[in-house]
């Protein structure tokens, strides 16, 4: 008996549209029972990133899934432009922390989610070679910009030896060290990105955001300007359509 790809993607995908987000699992736990998870790997990697999406979300923070500890990283990675899809003017305006640490949650799961460092390099280093990706770090980054640029410090320091520090931190700097050590052009674009005038004069930089001058600009860029530019960048193509009309029914077995 061998496992039938394209009736799990068919059917994988039916439930997670159908909001059925435990029986997919269970049906992707079942297949990884009898064929191992490189069957779930496979599934992954052709399932539409907006499906796989919709699905990770359902488990971000303190719950985990076979999908979130096998999704392959350039899967994961696509699948991320569609992060913020649902999010509306308001819920930016009103509440733009809520959404950031939603999008913290969701990376940080399933970045964190082994303790495999390779696999958690991959998956960075897969999420930074996109414009979401590095988008999406951005934001993550903007919630603590006096770390990111302690962090920043010490890597000009310590370079390869850095390591996260103190308790005191915020928890996206293991994360802003784990992304420097996947590839050091993404924690760059990330770091200009939200620092616009760093790369030209870091102590410049510095300096102004260490100003107490309410009236003076800051340095970094907002929470709120990158949630608008990461919803911005959310592919509109009409691909959710044709899944929907692709995966009419259930029918074909998982297994052949």
């Amino acid at each position: 008996m061998s496992i039938n790809l394209p009736a799990l993607r068919k059917e994988f995908t039916e439930l997670v549209i159908a909001g059925s987000t435990e029986r997919a699992e269970a049906a992707f736990s079942e297949a990884a029972e009898k064929f191992g998870d490189l069957a779930i790997v496979e599934a992954l990697a052709s399932i539409e990133p907006q499906v796989t999406s919709l699905h990770l979300s359902s488990f971000d923070g303190g719950k985990l899934s076979l999908a979130t500890l096998l999704v392959p990283p350039k899967a994961w990675a696509e699948s991320l432009a569609f992060f913020a899809a649902k999010w509306r003017d308001e819920d930016i305006e009103d509440e733009p922390e809520v959404l950031a640490e939603a999008l913290f949650a969701h990376i940080h799961g399933v970045v964190f989610s082994t303790d495999d460092h390779d696999r958690r390099r991959a998956l960075l280093k897969a999420c930074a070679a996109t414009d979401s990706g590095i988008m999406a770090l951005m934001v993550l980054f903007s919630m603590a910009p006096d770390d990111i640029l302690e962090t920043a410090d010490h890597i000009d320091t310590m370079q390869s030896y850095v390591t996260a520090g103190s308790e005191n931190e915020h928890d996206v700097v293991p994360l802003a060290v784990e992304l420097y050590h996947a590839t050091q052009d993404g924690w760059e674009q990330v770091l200009y990105g939200l620092f616009p005038n760093y790369m030209h004069d870091p102590d410049a930089v510095r300096e102004q955001h260490a100003s107490e001058d309410e009236d003076a600009p800051d340095a970094h860029r907002s929470t709120q300007e990158l949630l608008y530019q990461l919803r911005k960048l959310v592919p509109q193509s009409k691909a959710k359509d044709r899944t929907v009309k692709k995966h009419k029914s259930l029918g074909s077995d998982i297994f052949s």
